[in-house]
């Protein structure tokens, strides 16, 4: 995404204080940590991987900062027959959105007048209602794309609900900043490599 579109839909800097992660990120990163050996790797497993980084390098900012990370009942459903992912899921988000009659209510506008699927929706609805700051996804195809975005947008602003940040996760890496606080800031502009915050990953 442009930062032309980024500045359209997201404005000003922000404070970051909830966060939720789609699955795929969360699956990017067991892969990456079980994953270090990238010999005999063929081109689209490489970038694959350096994916997976970025979902890993994610995370990890989040969990040496001040945010509260919290999940998505629709989202630990998904889950629910893949038991390993379940545990790891639960461990990371202790709290969650509770999928509530105006969760519901608001996915199936969402479905309506975005056009989304319907568990798509559920997620965002819960992300919104749930107030929570920013959700970050790989899905370029159907959540973190412009005509979502205008969607959701236009959908919040009539009903007068808050529209959070709907970013992946290269997006937000490139655009935050953390105070001496350990409080999150997100800007619309890209942040130049040396000046952005540094962790020292585990692995």
């Amino acid at each position: 995404m442009s930062k032309a579109l980024v500045e359209k839909y997201f404005g000003n800097a922000r404070k970051i204080r909830r966060v939720s992660l789609d699955t795929n990120i969360i699956i990017d990163v067991l892969y990456f940590i079980y994953n270090q050996d990238r010999r005999n790797q063929s081109p689209g497993e490489r970038e694959y991987l350096e994916r997976c980084e970025t979902s890993y390098n994610l995370l990890f900012t989040f969990l040496c900062t001040r945010v509260d990370l919290l999940g998505i009942k629709t989202i630990r459903k998904e889950l629910s027959h893949k038991t390993f992912l379940l545990k790891v899921y639960r461990s990371l988000f202790p709290k969650e959105v509770k999928n509530t009659p105006d969760v519901r209510n608001l996915a199936k506008v969402y479905q309506t007048k975005a056009g989304l699927k319907a568990a798509d929706a559920v997620i965002l609805a819960s992300v919104v209602l749930g107030n929570v700051d920013m959700f970050c996804s790989w899905n370029r195809k159907d959540i973190v794309r412009e005509r979502t975005l205008e969607a959701i947008k236009r959908i919040n602003d009539a009903k007068g609900l808050k529209f959070p940040l709907i970013l992946t996760p290269d997006m937000f890496l490139e655009r935050f900043g953390v105070t001496q606080k350990r409080t999150v800031l997100f800007t619309v502009s890209q942040i130049p490599k040396v000046f952005r915050p540094r962790f020292s990953y585990p692995i």
